[in-house]
């Protein structure tokens, strides 16, 4: 089954650094580049994503969206929240990109997990990036969605001038994730890595925080937050090993950049 794209738009949660909004720029930029009118609207209502290399798509604030979309074919959903705004609008086409289970954000049994439920019960077309989530939304919801597969982008990621200089006899292990989303399993990577330098004395540990307050037990050499993309590959150059422990994933960026960048992940 194909997916015929025309003149689309996303609608992002958030215009903060993730990877799942990162999937979106790689998606309508590259559509844009191909000669398709692509244009992000923001459910925050901020319009700065510039931490992204070479964004050149249009980025309007929700609040603005309501006449303009009007010249689009399609509409795209990129998260559970913006799903109950793209059911509102009128647009002939609507897809909702999956990027996780979604709910698994959220306790068992809160309101805001069923409210996330919902939203896989919509009335769209869907799209997602991981075959565990095409087939979850088949089994669970009798969903048929179109499976377009995360790549790399080697323009960004590759291996380049080291931003902490090598030292020799010295393992550097970098650990990646927001520190205020448990999910991300940040503080179960430094309680490893506490271990882990009672055997390994000549080890030094990394830690790139997109968002929240590091835990003042977690124990790292070097410290970074909310760093550009274009940048990450000097950090990943940087490591020899990326420890990434997450619980909760639906398809995991920072793993397949350390690769490009020369680095093992774990």
């Amino acid at each position: 089954r194909q997916m015929c794209i025309r003149d689309s738009f996303y609608i992002i949660p958030t215009t903060k650094i993730t990877g799942g909004v990162a999937v979106c720029c790689e998606h309508l930029n590259r559509l844009q580049n191909l000669g398709f009118k692509t244009l992000f609207v923001s459910y925050d209502n901020k319009t700065d994503l510039s931490w992204f290399p070479n964004q050149k798509v249009p980025i309007i604030p929700l609040k603005k969206a309501k006449k303009i979309i009007k010249n689009f074919d399609i509409g795209v959903a990129t998260g559970w929240i913006t799903a109950y705004e793209l059911a509102l609008m009128d647009i002939k086409r609507k897809v909702y990109f999956v990027q996780s289970d979604e709910r698994r954000f959220y306790p068992e049994g809160s309101f805001l997990r069923k409210r996330v439920e919902e939203t896989y019960k919509m009335n769209f077309e869907f799209l997602t990036e991981a075959r565990w989530i095409k087939d979850w939304l088949k089994k669970e919801f009798k969903k048929d969605a179109f499976y377009v597969p995360n790549g790399i982008n080697t323009e960004v990621f590759y291996p380049d001038k080291p931003l902490i200089p090598k030292k020799k006899n010295t393992i550097r292990v970098l650990v990646e994730g927001a520190a205020d989303l448990p999910f991300k399993g940040v503080k179960e990577s430094f309680q490893l890595l506490k271990e882990i330098k009672k055997e390994i004395k000549n080890l030094e540990v990394v830690y790139i925080n997109s968002s929240g307050k590091p835990d003042k037990n977690w124990q790292y050499d070097y410290y970074f937050e909310k760093v550009p993309m274009n940048k990450m590959r000097n950090i990943y150059f940087s490591c020899n090993f990326l420890l990434k422990l997450s619980k909760v994933e639906g398809f995991s960026g920072p793993p397949l950049e350390m690769i490009a960048c020369g680095g093992i992940p774990i």
